[in-house]
């Protein structure tokens, strides 16, 4: 997803800021049938391994720490199941105690970062389902994961997260209706949600 800067912006991050119109857009038409109102991903596995999960906890660092926040409350307030957020590298310094059916969500932009690979180890050494959501397709952390979501944001070459971070929470709110619909709880609200999302680039062109 390689994009060219337009001449009329001066500065890349600009352009990143308003590229989370189209990226947000591709991601809502990739995961979601809107005529049906339902959420979908083409993972195989994914139905067989959630439906096990009974706890989810949401790793990361810098502003995939933050997403990894709103995930955490997405999954509790939307999707009902028991969640929570660490910072990866907190994660690593101690011993992380992790039942059985438990998830474990390691968000980076890079999918290289070393705190975020040897949280993911670590992960996969105490038994847990690790879930990568990255923007960098076929990176060391998608290689370790069980199921791998990618945010398809392209090259972010601004510092400061734009595209890259509200990709991250787009993919975390779908996955959150896709518990809720593999529950097959909250069909009104559900639809209404999605109904809410499809808007997400309207209010943002509005905004920006």
């Amino acid at each position: 997803m390689r994009r060219k800067k337009p001449k009329q912006i001066e500065y890349y991050m600009h352009h990143e800021i308003f590229q989370q119109i189209e990226v947000l857009s591709s991601l809502f038409e990739e995961h979601v049938d809107y005529e049906k109102r339902q959420i979908r991903f083409s993972e195989k596995s994914m139905i067989g391994k959630l439906k096990k999960i009974k706890r989810y906890v949401f790793l990361g660092l810098g502003s995939s720490a933050h997403a990894a926040m709103m995930g955490n409350y997405y999954f509790e307030e939307i999707a009902m199941i028991n969640a929570e957020f660490e910072f990866a590298d907190e994660f690593v310094s101690r011993r992380a105690i992790l039942e059985p059916h438990t998830a474990v969500v390691v968000l980076s932009q890079s999918g290289k970062s070393k705190d975020a690979i040897s949280a993911a180890k670590i992960a996969k050494d105490k038994g847990a389902v690790l879930i990568s959501v990255s923007n960098t397709q076929g990176s060391a952390l998608d290689r370790l994961a069980d199921l791998r979501f990618n945010t398809n944001a392209g090259e972010e070459k601004g510092v400061a997260a734009t595209k890259s971070f509200s990709s991250q929470l787009m993919i975390l709110f779908l996955l959150s209706l896709y518990i809720l619909q593999m529950k097959n709880e909250k069909l009104v609200l559900r639809r209404k949600w999605i109904d809410e999302l499809r808007k997400t680039p309207e209010y943002l062109k509005e905004v920006l």
